[in-house]
């Protein structure tokens, strides 16, 4: 078994005290969602499933090379929706407004790199958001949908510096998130922060 990780954009505790808030407002109304522990909150730029743990480095020096091109840049978190759609919704994700094109223009670098590495592309077209639940049960649609038609929206400026080479540890309670690396965007500074 390798390390089960990915790519992410990480997320201020700004707006993981948000989307908390929210949580907590939401299961007052309805308890028809599962939703992702707020330290978790990230936006995924590439899944990259179970790694050998003598890849991590591999990885890491391509990110470096890769966000080399790319000066920090910001996103703004907007409002709430759901994937597929209204009538059978699985995902409830938070928006990105002003910088969706940048994070798109990254994540395809992203995947492109890893692509070179031997990882599978991706099937789906990308979409940037943020993933802050699933339901559990078609129940709760009347609810949700009241939810994201009173235009629930959070309104929070990330910035972003680097991006994360992330293990997520499955148990039972959860996923446990760790940092496994950190490439930084340049304009900040040189190289890879990495955690053992």
């Amino acid at each position: 078994m390798g390390i089960r990780s990915f790519i992410a954009i990480n997320l201020p505790s700004s707006v993981k005290e948000r989307v908390e808030l929210v949580h907590k407002e939401w299961d007052a109304l309805s308890p028809h969602v599962r939703w992702v522990a707020p330290q978790n909150v990230h936006v995924t730029l590439k899944f990259l499933g179970d790694v050998a743990e003598e890849r991590v480095t591999v990885i890491g020096d391509a990110l470096d090379r890769m966000v080399a091109s790319f000066p920090p840049f910001g996103f703004t978190v907007t409002s709430f929706g759901v994937f597929p759609d209204l009538r059978y919704p699985r995902v409830v994700w938070l928006g990105i407004g002003e910088g969706a094109d940048q994070v798109s223009a990254l994540q395809a670098t992203v995947e492109a790199e890893m692509e070179r590495l031997g990882f599978a592309p991706e099937r789906k077209p990308f979409r940037s958001h943020v993933t802050v639940g699933r339901m559990k049960s078609p129940r709760g649609r009347r609810v949700l949908a009241e939810f994201l038609q009173s235009d629930a929206r959070i309104e929070e400026r990330v910035e972003v510096r680097d991006i994360a080479l992330m293990k997520s540890e499955l148990r039972p309670t959860g996923p446990i998130y760790s940092l496994l690396r950190a490439a930084r965007l340049h304009g900040e500074g040189l190289g890879t922060t990495r955690v053992r």
